[in-house]
């Protein structure tokens, strides 16, 4: 919870409007089994869905501590800089969608070649 809590609040999720199933949350302390886009199996998170909610700043490299992450999406929000080479640290990721923002794709780190479970990558980038 803590990891989740913190990249939340890195990429200014504290401006975002998160929901839960059964309404807006109001706090982010609130049980995070509940958040709209967040899947959570045996107390570990496997999916990140947070597709166009508004958020800010760069990715942070602490992702690359969710071992258990399946999915990730962070499409269409505004996030910037380089993509994290700690994103190669999640083996047990199937798809990674961080297309439609303002992140230099440049140079894509070779760790994310190096998944052998990814299946879908997207990377197309908003200039």
């Amino acid at each position: 919870k803590t990891t989740v809590l913190a990249l939340w609040l890195a990429m200014g999720g504290e401006q975002m409007t998160l929901t839960t199933r059964y309404g807006y949350l109001k706090s982010p302390s609130e049980d995070m089994t509940q958040w709209y886009g967040l899947t959570v199996e045996g107390g570990r998170v496997t999916k990140i869905f947070w597709h166009l909610c508004g958020l800010t700043g760069t990715i942070p490299a602490i992702f690359g501590s969710l071992s258990a992450l399946t999915w990730l999406d962070l499409g269409r929000n505004q996030l910037v800089g380089s993509i994290p080479p700690e994103l190669g640290a999640l083996e047990n990721l199937v798809g990674l969608n961080l297309s439609d923002n303002y992140l230099s794709t440049d140079s894509v780190p070779t760790t994310l070649f190096k998944l052998k479970n990814l299946k879908q990558l997207k990377l197309l980038t908003s200039c």
